[in-house]
């Protein structure tokens, strides 16, 4: 079986051929930096580059995270479905390998970025809520085009990925570090394995949106599952009102509040609520900054903050803005 971490340039290039992509001899190989579940190589490929990617078994983390490799397998499904449902939000599928779990897809402009960076370097806030409100749109047409459909969803029923990756490290392992809270974030977990309503993302992300002046992709489908909608909405909130922390980036909520209220009226049969969004915002914010995946972009203080504001919204009954108008009147530059 080829690894892609250890295979040298001239393996990666045999393996593309025998699966029939036209590789020239001397091809370049870049190997991807970034990400923390997978090896991602990209390669020259004869037609255009392409996009190679195996998923890693222990994540790229500092502490033990651990996964089924065959979720590369749930990526590259999930990628037929949101390309069927929006071709122009994701990457072209180009090839499945089912025995050596790699799966190969067309690379993104040169000229695209990840939409993270774009943001932590100062993006104006116009730019910023167009790509949420094209974000939002194509997430309420993969969530409503989805659901109900049991026998797509039935494809998608991997509850021990979605937990080792998701529900476990971000709510339940978070529930040891805050114990004042751990019926709460239990509460919240279980409720993301309940009475699922659609394919849901599952790392609905900046970092895993390209953007560049003529289109935007979403990538790193690999945790695709039937679930509730509330995670993708969330899963993203979270980031942006992290990111608007800093007074200078405080125009992020707005940005947030047009993703929410885009969504909403992309799909209002959705049934989500401020309410409950606000709670797993919450308590995605905390687990960015006590929980095993934590950002690197903000500063201690800046993560008080930041723990304060999301035990103080799990402690009580409030909504998304509640959360948002707390940011909104944080004092001094945080």
């Amino acid at each position: 079986m080829i690894d892609l971490a250890r295979a040298s340039d001239a393996d990666i290039r045999h393996y593309l051929a025998d699966r029939g992509i036209a590789v020239r001899r001397s091809a370049g190989v870049e190997r991807l930096t970034g990400g923390v579940s997978g090896t991602v190589v990209r390669v020259d490929a004869a037609n255009g580059p392409v996009v190679c990617k195996q998923a890693l078994e222990q994540l790229a983390v500092p502490g033990a995270w651990q996964a089924d490799r065959r979720r590369i397998l749930t990526e590259a499904r999930a990628l037929e479905v949101y390309g069927r449902l929006t071709p122009e939000l994701v990457p072209p599928l180009i090839d499945t390998d089912p025995e050596q779990l790699i799966l190969t897809m067309a690379c993104a402009p040169s000229d695209w970025w990840p939409w993270k960076e774009r943001l932590l370097g100062g993006e104006r806030a116009k730019v910023a809520a167009e790509v949420a409100r094209r974000l939002a749109e194509g997430l309420a047409r993969w969530h409503s085009g989805t659901a109900g459909d049991q026998e797509l969803l039935a494809s998608f029923d991997d509850q021990e990925t979605y937990r080792l990756l998701r529900t476990d490290p971000f709510y339940r392992a978070l529930a040891e570090q805050h114990p004042e809270l751990a019926d709460r974030l239990h509460g919240l977990a279980d409720g993301l394995h309940t009475d699922p309503v659609c394919l849901i993302h599952g790392d609905f992300s900046p970092k895993n949106v390209l953007v560049g002046h003529d289109g935007l992709w979403v990538v790193d489908h690999e945790v695709a599952v039937r679930g509730r909608p509330v995670f993708d909405l969330a899963f993203l909130v979270a980031h942006l009102t992290l990111k608007s922390i800093e007074l200078d980036r405080r125009g992020l909520l707005d940005v947030a509040a047009g993703f929410w209220a885009g969504y909403r009226q992309a799909w209002s049969g959705s049934a989500v609520t401020g309410k409950e969004l606000g709670d797993h915002v919450a308590a995605l914010l905390l687990a960015r900054v006590d929980g095993v995946s934590r950002v690197h972009y903000l500063s201690e203080r800046q993560q008080g903050l930041v723990r304060r504001l999301a035990t103080a919204h799990l402690a009580g009954d409030a909504t998304i803005d509640d959360l948002w108008q707390r940011v909104r009147t944080l004092n001094g530059d945080a």
